[in-house]
């Protein structure tokens, strides 16, 4: 699941930065009680130490992740969990997603006063490199400033997954395992809905796929009674079925010596329904059904399909699944 996926990825880069994270908290004092000497390192966010800097580069990483409790726009720092990082002119931050490449939105219209504060409501996710400098008031003792590489910022990440049911019939909303769903409409995080090839669909673009499985994430808003989504996501292929048919999607197709397996769904789901697959693609709007078909599956409660036939000698390259209610998709093999 891409929730799962998320999480996932979210702890193996916490995994990785635990050997080296030590210090950064320790340098800070998180926990301890203990305050940077006032004046030491002058203006900035810089921190005083006392001990010579790390031999070993990639000691100097670290790693901040909790509440944002204050920006200074000016100085460009941002303070999280109650560590102050700085973010370099150049930096942009991230709000479409903690895995993108670059930023897409500067420091300053995240801060736009006419829209809501960050301070105290948003999450902070970063990450960068501790660099030493000189203390230039005191020759005993080194500043530190936690130079910013990546900051990902975020409202409280609220998450719904379950079955899609269904659109407002003004099509500003839709309904998430009983729960109304909105788009943010803060433009600091564009909204989003994502089918399973990426491709970026609407509200009205879900119209016939209920019991779809869903993932909305975003913040929750009391005042709507709704969650604010800024991303939804389905790992299905939402196609445009024509008229009187369903979408047809493969998850999965693997073939090995006499075997072949192809996975499923069909949206929208129901019961009686047949999927079956064949050799090759698509043709004009069907599979080519000239030959026998390499196996049928019938269509599970939630949408879901598995064919599997251990008396397929010669390796297709392609195959073609077709739905008793005519949709069709084609997937390429992978051979094993």
């Amino acid at each position: 699941m891409l929730l799962k996926r998320k999480t996932q990825r979210r702890r193996q880069r916490a995994v990785a930065a635990m050997a080296s994270i030590g210090l950064a908290a320790a340098l800070v004092g998180v926990g301890s009680g203990v305050a940077p000497a006032a004046g030491v390192c002058g203006e900035g966010p810089a921190v005083p130490v006392s001990h010579a800097p790390p031999t070993d580069p990639a000691e100097n990483f670290w790693e901040f992740e909790g509440k944002i409790s204050d920006v200074d726009e000016a100085a460009r720092t941002m303070t999280v969990n109650g560590a102050t990082l700085h973010i370099p002119d150049e930096l942009l931050v991230k709000t479409q997603n903690l895995d993108q490449e670059t930023g897409n939105i500067t420091l300053t219209d995240l801060m736009n006063p006419a829209l809501p504060t960050i301070e105290g409501a948003a999450t902070g996710i970063a990450h960068g490199t501790a660099t030493y400098t000189p203390a230039p008031n005191d020759p005993t003792q080194s500043c530190v400033t936690f130079e910013a590489e990546s900051v990902y910022v975020e409202f409280a990440e609220n998450v719904l997954v379950g079955s899609f049911m269904g659109v407002a019939p003004d099509e500003q909303s839709i309904t998430v395992a009983g729960a109304k769903v909105e788009l943010n409409s803060d433009p600091r995080w564009p909204a989003r809905i994502v089918d399973g090839a990426g491709d970026e669909k609407t509200f009205a673009d879900l119209k016939g796929h209920e019991g779809l499985l869903l993932e909305a994430e975003g913040y929750y808003s009391t005042e709507r009674g709704a969650l604010q989504a800024t991303i939804i996501e389905t790992e299905q292929i939402l196609g445009a079925p024509a008229e009187g048919t369903d979408v047809v999607a493969t998850t999965r197709a693997q073939w090995k010596p006499n075997e072949l397996r192809v996975n499923g769904a069909v949206s929208p789901a129901g019961t009686g329904k047949t999927v079956s697959v064949y050799r090759g693609g698509v043709v004009g709007t069907t599979c080519d059904t000239s030959a026998a078909p390499l196996g049928t599956a019938t269509v599970a409660a939630d949408g879901s399909w598995t064919v599997r036939n251990r008396n397929v000698r010669a390796y297709p390259p392609e195959v073609c699944a077709q739905s008793s209610d005519g949709g069709v998709r084609a997937a390429t093999v992978e051979q094993r």
